[in-house]
């Protein structure tokens, strides 16, 4: 008999701008939530409509020293207009309230408007 499974929660850390007047070269841009559930991250996919010069990717646990959830993707080698999955890192049990920080660093950048990421939680069932 399989153990009980609860329904899987999904977070957008996605970005949009106007590059032209919110972005330029060695910007860092952060996107944050609070994780509504204990659990664990089964899936981090992103993407980008136009690829920047040069740029990383990181998820972080923000209330845990920082801690990173998966391994820092390299935003050039992505291909524009599909998703990508991230190599999920070691920690990645999560805690209702701990925040969680999407890190976008953008060193080269010269169009483009936006980058999506999707987190996939499975709630830890009690």
């Amino acid at each position: 008999m399989s153990s009980p499974q609860a329904g899987r929660i999904y977070l957008d850390f996605g970005c949009h701008m106007d590059v032209s007047a919110d972005i330029t070269d060695a910007d860092v841009v952060m996107v944050c939530h609070p994780c509504p559930v204990n659990g664990v991250i089964k899936s981090v996919y992103i993407c980008a409509d136009v690829l920047p010069g040069a740029g990383t990717f990181d998820l972080q646990n923000g209330s845990n020293a920082d801690v990173a959830i998966v391994t820092q993707e390299d935003l050039t080698a992505l291909t524009a207009n599909v998703g990508h999955a991230c190599t999920l890192g070691a920690n990645i049990n999560v805690k209702s309230t701990q925040m969680l920080r999407a890190v976008w660093t953008f060193t080269t950048i010269t169009s483009g408007e936006g980058f999506g990421c999707i987190v996939e939680i499975e709630p830890t069932v009690q």
